[in-house]
This record gives structure tokens, C-alpha cells and sequence, in this order.
């Protein structure tokens, strides 16, 4: 199954001056070492065992490998070659070769995709984030697992990365909060500080990846799961079914992440954090009064 996945200073100028010749270079190898492997492929003798459509799929492949690998082209547009290959070598005809495309898998993707990008134009990722961590309080251990539960819950309908990628600025303004003004901090008090500091960043990033289980639609890898199981045994694995089956499993996983995390590997300290929720109602404050088009999405969501 072949799935449709996935001006600043000078000096960065500078940088990304130096680094374009470099992405160009690594593209044009790799445009020609794939064509070259695939090439050789065809003229090479099929190993014995092997049909010779089985032979020119690897091929083919291993072309997509190579091109992906070096982004000789458009990652999604590599994705496409199967269409085209599979025909002209006689692997599959053109009416075989789409229909992978239109898996139900595919659609889920899509339909997720669609979700998460609807709740991050308007907002409502960010607005449930902020309430969710009002919601815990601000002492350090609370604080984390605000922000775990809120980046669990997020991930759970919108990608892992794209989660990690808009709490990270909320807890690094959390973060600046706790910066010890003192000119003589004790060392538990500082290295109280540098345990939030890592807790929160390994926090965000394990909740996402233990939020990303939760959904059908969580991460790519749990659709894959169904579609395989489906195609392969005839095990129909529904949203309703995987749920039953993740959720017990999020609701564990969470909870010890953060248990080890803040009273274990990086024990925090027990005072709430000065002005913490200041800022989260001064954030929310910002976002002002849910819009209409914030209730609309919440409702599709939901429905959903």
C-alpha cells in the first residue's frame, strides 16, 4: 500500500547560501544513483524463486527508497511513481496500481489531516492547551502534567510533531518564569530549576508520542496497524475498537511517564511557580472569546 504521507540575519543567510548547493548537489546524486539502481535492476538477471513482476516492483522500490531518502524530487511526488512505473514495466496494470490510493486508510489520513489543520488555523488546539493547564495549577509538578495531559489530548487528533511543535513556545514562557533573579541561589534551588526545565522539554515530547497511541488517527504507524491487519488477516480493527484497546494503555502510560520524570529521574520542586497563572490567564486573555468559526470546528471535530 502506498500511502500520500507525510529574510533573517545575515548570518543565516549565509547559511542557508552555503547549505543550497549542498541539498542541490545531494539531489542530483541521488536523481541519478536511483534512476542508476533502477536501471541495473532491470537489466540484471531475476533472482531464482522470483517472478519478474516481483523483481521490477523492487526495483521500483528501490528507486522510491533512494529518491526518498535524498528528496531527488518531492517526497509526495515519489509517492506517485507507482502509478506510472507499475504499467510501463508490467508489474501492474493502471487500474490495480491506483487502487492502493484509495484505501480507507488513506482517507482516515485525510480526514485527520483535514481535523488537525482546521483546529490549528483557528486556534482551538492552543485555546484547550492553555485550560487545560489552568486547570492543574502551577507548581511544578502540576505544571507537567498540565502540559502532558494537554499535549497528549492534542496528539491524540493532531500529528506528534505538530503538537510538540506549539506547546514547546508555551513551555518555554513558562520556563522564563522560573529563571532564579537571586544573585546566590542555592544548589537545590538551581538544580530544581534545571530539573523543571527537563522535565517539561521530556514531558511534551513523551506525552506526544504516548498521545499519538490513543486515536486511529493518532499517529500514521496505527492506521498502518489496521490497513495491515485488514488486507492481510481480514481483522477489521474499528476507531471504537482501537480506543478500547489504547486508551487503558494511555491512561498507564501517562501518568508513570510523569511519576518518574518529576519524582524520580528529575525530582522539581514543591512551590508554585510566581506569576505562572498570570501568564496562562494573560495568554487566554489574548485569544479572547472562542470565535464562531472556533465553536464550528470544536463541533465538526466532535461529531467526527
Amino acid at each position: 500500500m502506498y500511502c500520500l504521507m507525510m529574510d533573517t540575519t545575515n548570518s543565516e543567510a549565509s547559511s542557508t547560501e552555503l547549505a543550497a548547493p549542498v541539498g542541490s548537489a545531494r539531489r542530483r546524486i541521488g536523481l541519478l544513483l536511483g534512476a542508476g539502481l533502477l536501471l541495473l535492476t532491470i537489466v540484471a538477471p531475476v533472482p531464482a524463486g522470483m517472478s519478474l513482476s516481483a523483481w521490477r516492483a523492487a526495483s521500483v522500490g528501490l528507486l522510491m527508497a533512494t529518491w526518498w531518502i535524498t528528496e531527488a524530487i518531492p517526497i509526495p511526488a515519489t509517492a506517485l511513481l507507482p502509478i506510472v512505473a507499475f504499467p510501463l514495466l508490467h508489474v501492474l496494470d493502471i487500474d490495480r496500481a491506483t487502487a492502493p490510493y484509495a484505501n480507507p486508510v488513506v482517507f482516515l489520513f485525510m480526514g485527520g489531516f483535514l481535523l488537525a489543520i482546521a483546529m490549528e488555523r483557528v486556534g482551538l488546539h492552543l485555546r484547550l492547551a492553555l485550560n487545560i493547564i489552568r486547570l492543574v495549577g502551577t507548581r511544578p509538578a502540576q505544571l507537567v502534567a498540565g502540559f502532558m495531559a494537554a499535549t497528549a489530548f492534542i496528539s491524540m487528533w493532531v500529528s506528534n510533531t505538530a503538537t510538540v511543535a506549539m506547546m514547546l513556545p508555551l513551555a518555554t514562557s513558562v520556563l522564563l518564569l522560573t529563571d532564579d533573579k537571586r544573585s546566590d541561589p542555592t544548589p537545590a534551588e538551581q538544580r530544581a530549576t534545571a530539573n523543571l526545565g527537563l522535565t517539561l522539554m521530556l514531558g511534551v515530547a513523551y506525552a506526544a508520542s504516548i498521545g499519538g497511541i490513543g486515536t486511529l488517527i493518532g499517529t500514521p504507524p496505527n492506521a498502518l496497524l489496521a490497513g495491515f491487519l485488514s488486507e492481510s488477516y481480514h481483522i477489521h480493527v474499528g476507531f471504537l475498537q482501537w480506543l478500547v484497546i489504547a486508551l487503558p494503555l494511555l491512561a498507564v502510560s501517562l501518568p508513570i511517564t510523569w511519576l518518574l520524570l518529576t519524582r524520580v529521574i528529575y525530582p522539581v520542586a514543591h512551590e508554585p511557580i510566581a506569576g505562572g497563572r498570570a501568564m496562562i490567564d494573560a495568554a487566554l486573555q489574548r485569544l479572547g472569546r472562542p470565535a464562531r468559526a472556533e465553536w464550528t470546528v470544536g463541533i465538526v471535530v466532535a461529531m467526527t
